[in-house]
């Protein structure tokens, strides 16, 4: 584990303007200590997790296929419509998305689909199979957690409910990246077809990574879900003063989430 002046140490070497760091809310002691090593508080963002039990039925007029190649341009561009105001985004090119792609362990192109309509595309998702990095096994749950395993307790005695890891359990996770979109509805058939591809491999969760306040976070809608609340720290390193983020967006890359 690197310690606080090698970590310094690394950012000087590559003459970063600023560090920062997500930590979940109930973690206080984790963002005590950060402040006090020059961390102010930034912005939240959640993590959306959708618990993948119940198949939906595609319904609109398009289409849900994989991407092709031809299609990254127009997709980088879309992408780049999503998010271009947006603080901690820098837009892609062809080749720095490309790289994206192929940086990410166990993540490909055929793991990206798009959603075409009337021969245009509308919306794109790519679904990163997390839990092949990063399966933990769940030692506790938050008090929020809890709650809401045991009213699915109670429910499974009448009805079909979603699955929730147990203690000792690996929790299985699907991280939706990238997500971008021209019509939002586009966007919502994406959504069903990841959901359908979780149950069918046996996936607990879907999730969606967004700031709070994001309309990303309508997309939820009509799936049973829970929510994980992160705080962003930043730190500058070159004696900057950041104005206050105010009603501008903030992009989460879902690498560093």
């Amino acid at each position: 584990m690197y310690k606080r002046q090698e970590v310094d140490g690394v950012a000087a070497g590559v003459d970063a303007d600023l560090m920062y760091a997500f930590i979940v809310e109930e973690n206080v002691p984790s963002i005590r200590m950060v402040e006090k090593m020059g961390y102010l508080p930034w912005k939240d963002f959640r993590q959306n997790l959708l618990l993948a039990y119940r198949e939906g039925e595609i319904t609109s007029p398009g289409s849900v296929r994989p991407i092709e190649m031809d299609d990254i341009p127009e997709v980088v561009e879309m992408i780049n419509g999503t998010y271009v105001d947006h603080d901690f985004y820098l837009p892609f090119t062809v080749e720095s998305f490309l790289g994206y792609v192929e940086r990410m362990p166990h993540y490909g192109l055929e793991d990206i689909v798009v959603y075409e309509e009337e021969g245009r595309i509308t919306a794109v998702l790519g679904s990163w199979e997390y839990h092949r990095v990063l399966a933990p096994r769940v030692s506790s749950y938050n008090l929020r957690m809890r709650a809401q395993t045991l009213m699915l307790r109670v429910m499974g005695l009448f009805t079909n409910v979603p699955k929730i890891p147990g203690f000792g359990e690996r929790s299985l996770q699907i991280i939706l990246t990238p997500l971008a979109y021209r019509d939002l509805e586009g966007c919502r058939e994406l959504i069903r077809h990841v959901n359908n591809l979780a149950i069918k491999g046996g996936v607990h969760f879907v999730t969606l990574i967004c700031e709070v306040g994001s309309p990303l976070e309508g997309l939820m809608e009509g799936y049973q879900h829970t929510t994980v609340m992160v705080h962003q720290m930043v730190k500058p390193l070159k004696g900057q003063v950041y104005d206050s983020p105010g009603s501008r967006r903030l992009y989460v890359n879902a690498e560093d989430a």
